[in-house]
């Protein structure tokens, strides 16, 4: 009991937190894009500087600096730029979580609740000296390890100037996918800055404070983000999101254009769906009478004659702005006709190949009923095609699963509870 007493303790005696905790970021429009070169420019003179709500150390002894950041956004991207009192950056391996870097989070909020949809960005600096290139990248996607690089769209600079370590990011809202400040109702931010102290201990600087933001299979807290409306249209352009990045083949898939126009106009818009190699499979052409301002409009994209598979959908509109979503098309799976066809099949095959054939038809029909709109799920495509390519082998090679060599992922049927548990197995 001593123990734990103490333990509780050290640990709020090592936090030290500001009084209270924004629930709201308001986050400013930038009327022209700054020059991401790590140093404050003209363009961002008119965003307030914002201060971190709460501190966390390891160690009490670590020396206090003064750590705050701007923040601000256009249509195309989301701008940041973070000063810390320190006349030198150190370079310590994954500075985004040993300092210095930071960990920016983009999220789907849940009524105020910590949320499993999600991205954590992580940014460490170049080290020059060393020949070494900043790092830039997705470090968890939802709740999952992600590694995913970040492209060379984000635009990242540090330096250090007049005794402040500076830290520039522009972030294009299309590497966070589906979230942009049109289309989301609402977008949760955090932000982790790491300071290194020493030669091992740092300090956490955080919008909110999350002990689990560097956790994998952890939901994240966040604050709402207040997007300040434009005051005048400078810069008119057309974005577009996809209903889904997943869809059915057959169904009806439908492509959404917000427009920011500054004045009334005749637009026009062409999208069409391709494959990889751009072979055009269905074209749609529209025009449409804008208004000055925001312009919302829908459009139904037929998928009728298209097979399963990946493809891209590409769209250009009248203002020069362009883009291309991917997208994958699902063979459409009736999960009771499945099961019957493996039942049938199940006289000719071993028992545990049954269950196993059957363990991975229950993984396709799960990972289809929880797949997220915004993810293209071709690995869901791909399970689903290697599931119906086993089971044609099987009813000419019955041996086929349970006489592989290598490495196997099989399942068996409970006789506590009658589910499928999954296992792996070696073979030589």
């Amino acid at each position: 009991m001593k123990k734990i007493i103490i333990l509780e303790i050290l640990l709020t005696i090592l936090s030290i937190t500001a009084i209270g905790q924004n629930k709201e970021l308001n986050i400013s429009f930038l009327e022209t894009q700054p020059i991401i070169d790590g140093l404050p420019d003209k363009e961002t003179t008119t965003l307030e500087w914002n201060q971190f709500s709460h501190i966390e150390k390891t160690e009490l002894k670590n020396q206090d600096f003064e750590v705050r950041y701007k923040i601000g956004y256009q249509y195309s991207f989301l701008y940041l730029f973070i000063e810390s009192g320190s006349d030198s950056i150190i370079y310590r391996d994954r500075a985004y979580q040993n300092g210095d870097g930071f960990h920016l989070l983009i999220a789907k909020p849940d009524s105020g609740k910590p949320t499993d949809e999600f991205y954590v960005l992580r940014f460490s600096p170049a080290d020059k000296s060393r020949n070494r290139n900043a790092k830039k990248g997705v470090w968890y996607y939802n709740i999952d390890l992600s590694g995913k690089s970040l492209s060379s769209a984000t635009q990242f600079e540090c330096r250090t100037i007049n005794g402040q370590s500076c830290f520039e990011l522009l972030l294009p809202w299309n590497e966070v996918y589906p979230y942009h400040p049109l289309f989301s109702d609402e977008i949760g931010i955090n932000l982790c800055f790491v300071k290194a102290v020493g030669k091992k201990e740092k300090n956490y600087y955080f919008i909110k404070y999350d002990e689990k933001i560097q956790w994998e299979q952890s939901k994240r807290e966040y604050i709402i983000a207040e997007f300040e409306k434009p005051a005048g249209i400078e810069n008119p352009g057309t974005y577009a999101r996809l209903a889904r990045k997943n869809q059915i083949v057959g169904k009806v898939l439908k492509i959404k254009f917000i427009s920011n126009a500054s004045r009334a106009t005749q637009a026009a818009y062409l999208v069409t769906i391709r494959s990889a190699d751009n072979y055009i499979y269905s074209e749609l052409y529209k025009e449409i009478l804008l208004v000055p301002g925001i312009n919302e409009n829908e459009f139904d994209l037929a998928l009728e004659n298209l097979a399963p598979g990946a493809y891209k959908v590409v769209w250009k509109c009248f203002d020069n702005s362009e883009g291309e979503i991917p997208l994958t098309l699902l063979p459409e799976i009736n999960g009771e006709k499945e099961k019957q066809s493996l039942l049938e099949l199940k006289s000719q095959i071993s028992e545990g190949d049954y269950y196993t054939m059957l363990f991975r038809l229950e993984n396709v029909l799960n990972a289809y009923s929880h797949v997220k709109p915004y993810e293209t799920a071709g690995h869901i495509r791909e399970l689903y095609a290697n599931y119906l390519n086993d089971k044609v082998q099987l009813k000419n090679s019955p041996g086929l699963l349970s006489e592989k060599t290598g490495i196997s992922r099989r399942a068996f049927k409970s006789e506590i509870d009658s589910t499928l548990q999954p296992y792996s197995i070696k073979v030589p």
